[in-house]
């Protein structure tokens, strides 16, 4: 329950804008290895990124325009629910009291953004 509660309550956090906001940027990096690996966070927390991603698109390079582009497009391609939307769906079916403490929690959260 714990490892459900932090992920799904990371993307509403201060750390977490923070985090995606250092991907972002180092998308621009001159060093492969450091654009790959933001890409790629960005990609397995591309839910919790849409937001900023969107917001960075007008003003980013044309080679972090093109990846931003591809993200957002990869985001938009999946039919499937996303993530949160799992983990919530394995809360309700759990039924524990932490189970909903967690998932009251996640509804503050989400309220507050």
């Amino acid at each position: 329950m714990p490892f459900l509660r932090e992920n799904l309550l990371w993307s509403s956090s201060p750390q977490a804008k923070a985090q995606i906001k250092k991907w972002i940027f180092e998308l621009e990096s001159d060093q492969f290895l450091v654009r790959d690996q933001a890409f790629r966070s960005l990609q397995q927390h591309l839910e919790a990124a849409a937001d900023q991603l969107k917001s960075q698109l007008p003003q980013a390079p044309p080679e972090s325009q093109m990846r931003i582009e591809e993200l957002l497009k990869s985001s938009n391609a999946g039919c499937k629910p996303s993530r949160a939307q799992q983990a919530q769906k394995v809360l309700k079916n759990i039924g524990t009291a932490e189970a909903k403490a967690v998932l009251k929690e996640l509804a503050e959260a989400q309220h507050d953004r």
